[in-house]
């Protein structure tokens, strides 16, 4: 744990995930049976016997997780157009929790989803966010009036990717980047980056976290944000979290019902951003 709901943890807290694909392997039923003296998990213990990357953060079966970190707003609006080569932008409202050292993302509004831009904010004065390199692309931040009372908002939008609590996959995972189609914009990205999954009874509580670096590639249940399986949900959530520059998927919800995933950010990811796996959970928000 770290923080609560009414008092956010407000310190630096980085939780770094370490281990290589060639490692041994673990299996949560070896390591309940050794602490719970071979009594095992009972009705908690779907998937217990199968083998789990080595490079993890479960919560197993009954276990609790609470990580509230300082509140952020997760995204805004342009005001304004941003042009190329400004080096500041007007945001719809002053963004709460923001902090120079930041990492933002300004949205894409041309055809290209590539045009979309990351920058360091250096200041921030009132709504207005200064940053460390000159925009490449314009950024539109109109709102068109339609008549009849119908307005079109295609304003970019601004996220930040910082929180001041982080899990991040370290970098054994030999990151391979592939532009092999002769596009530099276009490439896929692998990874052996680490995974997080919540099982079932897990009661977790995320709210200002940042999860970056993670999911491994090509395998199966092996995701940056996963609650597997973990039945009724209706006590936990994550929200106001960011999930980027991960190597599958971002976040992924599995025969779990009544969770709460709001006002989160996923971003630069392998495959789906938000996922409902099985197509049977249901009462999810």
């Amino acid at each position: 744990s770290a923080g609560s709901e009414g008092s956010p943890h407000t310190h630096k807290a980085e939780i770094i995930l370490t281990g290589k694909a060639d490692d041994a392997d673990i299996v949560l039923a070896d390591l309940v049976d050794k602490q719970h003296g071979g009594m095992g998990m009972g009705e908690h213990g779907d998937h217990m016997g199968e083998s789990i990357d080595n490079k993890s953060l479960i919560v197993a079966p009954g276990g609790t997780l609470e990580l509230h970190g300082a509140k952020v707003d997760s995204w805004t609006q342009l005001s304004t157009t941003a042009n190329i080569g400004d080096t500041s932008i007007s945001l719809a409202s002053a963004p709460a929790g923001w902090n120079v050292g930041d990492t933002i993302a300004i949205a894409p509004t041309d055809f290209d989803v590539f045009e979309v831009e990351e920058r360091t904010i250096t200041d921030i004065k009132g709504s207005t966010v200064f940053f460390d390199k000159a925009l490449s692309y314009q950024h539109y931040g109109e709102q068109q009036n339609l008549g009849n009372g119908k307005v079109l908002d295609m304003r970019a939008e601004v996220t930040n990717l910082s929180r001041n609590i982080s899990i991040v996959g370290s970098e054994e995972g030999k990151t391979k980047i592939d532009n092999s189609n002769d596009n530099p914009d276009y490439y896929t990205r692998s990874g052996y980056g680490g995974h997080t999954m919540y099982m079932a009874g897990a009661d977790v509580k995320i709210d200002g976290v940042e999860f970056t670096q993670l999911g491994i590639s090509g395998e199966v249940g092996r995701y940056p944000v996963h609650f597997h399986h973990t039945g009724d949900a209706a006590d936990s959530y994550i929200k106001n979290s960011s999930v980027h520059h991960t190597f599958q998927r971002g976040i992924v919800v599995h025969r779990t019902d009544n969770l709460l995933v709001e006002v989160n950010i996923v971003y630069d990811t392998m495959s789906h951003n938000y996922y409902i796996e099985d197509g049977v959970e249901t009462g999810n928000r």
